[in-house]
């Protein structure tokens, strides 16, 4: 129904804008060559990322899952799955 679609666009949208699990220390690094995938697990495997599926379904709806960029990644504060 539509408000079932509704009730989960409005979840995965508050979960993706949501900042993160707080680790101020937590560094990442990405590999040239990752997947999407690759980078939500190891952040889920690490405790950061709780639904690694739900921002890999964002991704692919707004067509950002192809954006990934090689470096390395400190968390702030404020970081969300979005960002």
């Amino acid at each position: 129904s539509a408000s079932t679609a509704f009730a989960g666009w409005h979840w995965l949208n508050t979960y993706v804008t949501t900042p993160l699990l707080n680790n101020a220390d937590y560094e990442l690094t990405v590999e040239p060559g990752s997947s999407l995938r690759t980078v939500l697990n190891t952040l889920a495997r690490d405790e950061i990322l709780k639904h690694p599926d739900a921002v890999r379904v964002h991704a692919k709806l707004s067509d950002t899952g192809n954006r990934i960029q090689a470096g390395r990644y400190t968390q702030a504060e404020s970081t969300t799955p979005q960002s």
